[in-house]
């Protein structure tokens, strides 16, 4: 069948055009699991996935109306320079083919239009096509494919399904089906504007997690280097924070893995754009950062990479971000863009369904953002050289280089990754980084702001950690407010070895109580989804008794899983606070007394940032620059 397609696209495909959207099928493993239909819907009987085909039952019907194989023809139109489009689907069978635009309407709700239907009746192969207009369209495009008997849709690495630009840019199609261009077609760049072709890096920082890193760059090598002509465009720079990787772990081609000094995930991704920049065998153009315990779909880097080879001269220098979404529900979306609000992070469109096609349309909606995580964000290299991140260790980093750089923030659907969920994660050495880099950011960025915003922060962070009786995360806060106190010389007077080391002993050490959870029959079930964003807060009863700490205690211990918000203690005595994922956690105890202690604590760093606060912020503001220079950093991680 291979050799039938090949033939079939040989004589149909007009080599001149360019891939720039391909229509993916999940793992066929998936199809019975909430992954499916993240790539396509259907109805009446689920579809079969295997060999780069879907098998569309009899009187059954599929819809590309998802968030992977959607196209956002309006955000391309916006950021990209390309005049028409076709649509190229490749089907065997009888059907009928129905190209639809959605869009959405704030009074109206979700406008769908219908485009165009074609009439398939072949036992054979055949490609068939839409073609339009590339300023015809300002919304989202899908297929519907109502199958009259047994059809095949066939698309991945065969390039079945396609959307292609004409015009400026030509390009010669690879025989896996990922497009790219050959030598003769770059010299057209610089007839087009384009004095050079997108050469793009991607980093990655790991620290001890080998087995995901060795998937990820499995992915790459296997859809972009074994069979494509587009591995002389790209690469991939891992920095080894933990030093564990060894040549079994990654490809023998396109991948450079350094060993890297622990210095967190800003370390080991300042190292991989030092990498890049300074690379002797290539100029790279852009970077991507990808976390290293994500799930990939590798067609989101094609998508990037594409998007940056026609994108329009005044979003050059703009970031793109992918969305991120959940493993344990992987049809909602945490995130898509964020903002800074001095004291917490504005998500983008966190908690989308997207099964729900309103949910999917609203998420194309451009929404104001500052900037995007770091699990997966591409952006040029021009002059970076001395405009590298902040020396943060981990966390804040990429808000502060976001808002640093200023740059638009791209997003759209059909571009993004699976992170596991955060809620039951985060360690006690994160109450100290989080605060720390928020003073900093608010330092450099709202130097104006009075010292009294900043106490009354801090105190509200210190009554949270005592309501969640986590009295040793005090101590780090604290500890974050005096190190702050002492400016950007901190950084080059203080190991972050040793520093690190230090706050992971302050605070409270997980340990496995998986025996002790199944004896108090605790749930480690995903979170249940009507609980993912809901917004808690404090009854008139929790505020009356300080949340119960005024009232005797009841239950000697209860489990809760980490993530819980404050008011889950009401008069509790014990807590064991658990991640039901790992099934690791700790115990802490209610102590009546501490309610003074935090007022002391308070009251000492109050004094402290009133003294010392506009030093350091002017401190900050004039000297920040030498700690995002390559000197600092190459001292910093110890590196030629």
């Amino acid at each position: 069948m291979a050799s039938k397609i090949e033939e079939i696209q040989g004589k149909t495909l007009d080599r001149t055009k360019t891939v720039i959207h391909h229509f993916i099928f999940p793992d066929n493993e998936d199809m019975d699991s909430n992954y499916a239909q993240i790539y396509f819907r259907w109805t009446r009987q689920q579809p079969e996935c295997r060999h780069g085909k879907v098998r569309i039952p009899a009187d059954c019907s599929l819809s590309t109306c998802s968030f992977f194989n959607i196209f956002p023809a309006g955000k391309w139109n916006k950021y990209a320079d390309i005049h028409t489009y076709t649509f190229q689907i490749l089907l065997r069978g009888s059907a009928k083919i129905y190209l639809w635009e959605t869009g959405f309407d704030e009074e109206e709700g979700v406008d769908r239009k219908l485009l165009g239907m074609k009439r398939t009746i072949s036992d054979e192969t055949r490609l068939y096509e839409f073609g339009f207009m590339a300023d015809a369209l300002d919304n989202n495009i899908f297929i519907v494919i109502d199958a009259e008997s047994d059809c095949e849709l066939y698309g991945g690495h065969s390039v079945r399904y396609v959307l292609v630009g004409e015009g400026p840019y030509p390009r010669a199609e690879s025989a896996s089906g990922y497009c790219f261009m050959d030598a003769a077609v770059k010299e057209l760049w610089s007839e087009n504007g384009l004095s050079k072709p997108v050469n793009l890096a991607i980093g990655i920082c790991t620290y001890h997690r080998e087995e995901s890193v060795r998937t990820i760059l499995q992915q790459i090598y296997t859809t972009f280097f074994e069979q494509s002509i587009l591995a002389d465009n790209i690469g991939v720079f891992v920095a080894d924070n933990g030093g564990t990787l060894t040549e079994s772990d990654y490809p023998d081609r396109g991948v450079k893995v350094m060993k890297n000094k622990n210095v967190g995930g800003t370390g080991g991704f300042v190292r991989c754009l030092l990498e890049a920049l300074e690379d002797p065998n290539k100029e790279w153009t852009h970077i991507l950062f990808l976390d290293d315990d994500i799930r990939l779909e590798p067609e989101s880097i094609y998508r990037t990479y594409m998007l940056y080879s026609f994108i329009r001269p005044n979003f050059r220098c703009s970031i793109l971000g992918g969305s991120l979404m959940r493993m344990d529900y992987p049809y909602i979306q945490h995130a898509k863009g964020e903002r800074w609000m001095f004291d917490h992070v504005e998500f983008g469109r966190n908690g989308f369904n997207l099964l729900c096609e309103e949910d999917l349309i609203v998420n194309e909606l451009e929404k104001d953002v500052e900037y995007n995580g770091w699990w997966y964000c591409a952006m040029v290299l021009e002059n970076k050289k001395n405009e590298l991140p902040l020396p943060f260790f981990i966390h804040i980093d990429d808000i502060e280089y976001g808002r640093r750089m200023g740059w638009p923030i791209m997003t759209m659907n059909g571009i993004g990754v699976w992170h596991d969920s955060f809620e039951n994660r985060k360690q006690s050495a994160m109450e100290y980084y989080d605060m720390r880099n928020s003073l900093i950011m608010n330092a450099l960025y709202e130097p104006r702001r009075p010292v009294e915003d900043t106490c009354k922060r801090v105190f509200r962070h210190l009554v949270h950690q005592m309501l969640k009786y986590r009295y040793d995360d005090q101590l780090l806060t604290l500890r974050a407010v005096e190190d702050f106190l002492e400016g950007p010389e901190y950084f080059k007077t203080h190991d972050p070895i040793l520093v690190h080391e230090e706050i992971m002993e302050m605070g409270y050490h997980p340990k496995n109580v998986v025996k002790k959870l199944y004896e108090m029959k605790a749930s480690r079930d995903p979170m249940r989804k009507e609980d993912l964003y809901r917004k808690y807060t404090f009854s008139l009863k929790h505020k009356l008794t300080l949340n119960g700490w005024l009232l005797f205690g009841k239950k000697e211990l209860t489990a809760l899983p980490m993530g819980c918000h404050a008011t889950h203690l009401y008069r509790l005595k014990n807590v064991l606070y658990y991640d039901p994922q790992s099934g690791s956690g700790f115990t802490v105890k209610r102590k009546r007394g501490m309610a003074f202690v935090t007022l002391f604590r308070y009251a000492k760093a109050a004094w402290k940032l009133k003294r010392k606060y506009e030093d350091t912020v002017q401190d900050y503001v004039l000297n920040n620059a030498e700690l995002c220079s390559s000197d600092f950093w190459k001292k910093y991680l110890s590196i030629g």
